[in-house]
């Protein structure tokens, strides 16, 4: 089922009057103009959260990693001390 969502917006004049000179050029309503700008909005704290999400993760695949590391010399000290 199609949800529909009503936004409000405080626009200045010359803002308003930018999105009807987009819309204007578009042969397109306002009300088109400004559902695409939510759309594009929408897409690029999309791929930001993914890209967060992959540094996450890669912040982790290191710090296990370092953790190898660190054993692996511990391992290594002990084996030239004995």
């Amino acid at each position: 089922m199609l949800k529909k969502h009503q936004i409000s917006l405080k626009l200045t004049a010359s803002q308003y009057a930018h999105i009807q000179d987009c819309a204007d050029s578009e042969s397109t309503t306002i009300t088109n103009v400004v559902r695409q700008l939510i759309d594009n909005d929408r897409r690029q704290n999309f791929a930001e959260s993914k890209s967060v999400s992959e540094i996450k993760k890669l912040d982790s695949r290191f710090t296990k990693l370092i953790i190898k590391l660190d054993e692996l010399l511990l391992e290594e000290s002990e084996e030239v001390q004995s």
